[in-house]
């Protein structure tokens, strides 16, 4: 049921970024931080370098790696999809 609503947020949360929705974004992340996996903590780079903070995007990268270095090369496009094709809109 937990991992349901993680999916959840997680699918709210792309929503949120999609439309540019900074804040809720944000708010999202914040009230969820402790449930988090891989794409709330990426999303944390993503928000800190929409808001300027050079600091915070890489204390964000460098929890982000830790947690899962495997999403870097499939968010700038160099990873294939489960048919071999480039990923595209992953956020």
């Amino acid at each position: 049921k937990v991992r349901g609503l993680l999916i959840t947020y997680e699918k709210y949360l792309k929503q949120l970024l999609r439309v540019g929705e900074v804040q809720r974004s944000w708010d999202l992340l914040e009230e969820h931080d402790d449930e988090s996996g891989a794409a709330f903590a990426w999303a944390w780079v993503l928000l800190f370098l929409l808001n300027g903070d050079e600091d915070g995007a890489r204390d964000a990268l460098n929890h982000a790696l830790e947690g899962n270095p495997h999403v870097a090369p499939l968010l700038v496009g160099l990873g294939p999809d489960s048919d071999g094709e480039p990923l595209h809109g992953l956020l």
